[in-house]
């Protein structure tokens, strides 16, 4: 009777059932992973992606499966953050700054993760806390490279915070977090958060998103690129994609295109490209750059109607 009754509802929820399963299994993978090159920090935050991946918030009841998936990933994520925290503390009372580096990086880059993980602003206390985990991840990571110890990275660390812009230390803004890298879809500079960027062959152009994400393209196709960023201040930024094309090995320059954009709170901003004697096939890459830094690159294919 059970049996029948959890085959009954997935087939009640078939197109649920078989798309959660899949980012399940593909996610599932790289937390396996992670654990296996025992990072907890990355392993904490691919589970938390399989919950928010799986939440239907449309979904008035919740199927078993859910409510299962989300249990079971769920107490993961909480499992490994909190190995993830211990992982650090171990490495700053080690003395060992090339462990607090990656450490640090590491479990900052799970806190800026949960922080904005349904791309809401981030508060001062977060932000602030971010910004000492870089700076540390900053200073211990320089410590390693000249042989140093960790009471010289602590010296280093405070010169760093200071360095970086003393007016926003003061009033308590937003850091420089680009020292984040253990595992962060988001990256970010001087308090400005990025997503990874959104490839597709359709957008929405008033409310700037892509409507249809895909990273296979026909040669006839415009190429849209969604840059969602967020900030918890106000600030004029310039964005920026350069667009490759790569051919035997060497990246040969498509176009490039910047923009100045007020940034406030979350937002996006989009970008195209199209050529109407069509592109040839092959492999592309559109770089994206803030204030002239690169931040993400995203690789996309061309070629025949059949492959998309």
């Amino acid at each position: 009777m059970k049996l029948r009754i959890l085959l009954t509802a997935c087939f009640l929820a078939l197109s649920a059932c078989s798309a959660d399963s899949i980012v399940e299994k593909k996610l599932g993978n790289q937390y396996d992973q992670a654990l296996a090159e025992g990072n907890a920090c990355l392993a904490s935050a691919i589970a938390g992606e399989v919950v928010r991946a799986t939440d239907t918030s449309d979904n008035l009841k919740p199927s078993i499966f859910q409510v299962s998936r989300w249990e079971k990933w769920g107490a993961r994520a909480e499992e490994n953050a909190k190995k993830c925290v211990q992982a650090y503390e171990q490495a700053v009372a080690s003395g060992d700054p090339c462990a607090t580096a990656k450490a640090a990086g590491n479990y900052g880059a799970l806190l800026q993760i949960q922080f904005t993980s349904y791309r809401g602003n981030i508060s001062r206390d977060q932000a602030l806390q971010l910004a000492d985990l870089e700076a540390k991840a900053t200073a211990s990571g320089e410590m390693c490279r000249t042989g140093g110890s960790n009471e010289q990275a602590v010296v280093a660390e405070e010169q760093q915070v200071a360095a970086d812009n003393p007016t926003e230390v003061a009033d308590g803004e937003i850091l420089n977090a680009e020292a984040l890298s253990g595992f962060a879809d988001d990256q970010s500079s001087a308090g400005v958060f990025m997503d990874s960027p959104i490839l597709g062959s359709d957008a929405n152009e008033e409310q700037l998103e892509v409507t249809h994400p895909t990273n296979v393209f026909r040669p006839d196709d415009t190429v849209y690129l969604q840059v969602t960023t967020r900030t918890s201040v106000a600030t004029e930024r310039t964005l920026g994609v350069k667009w490759t094309f790569n051919h035997g090995g060497e990246e040969i320059p498509v176009h490039e295109e910047s923009k100045r954009v007020n940034l406030d709170g979350s937002g996006s901003t989009l970008f195209n490209i199209s050529k109407p004697d069509g592109w040839p096939p092959g492999q592309y890459t559109a770089t994206v750059q803030l204030d002239g830094r690169t931040r993400y690159t995203a690789q996309y294919t061309v070629g025949d109607a059949a492959q998309q």
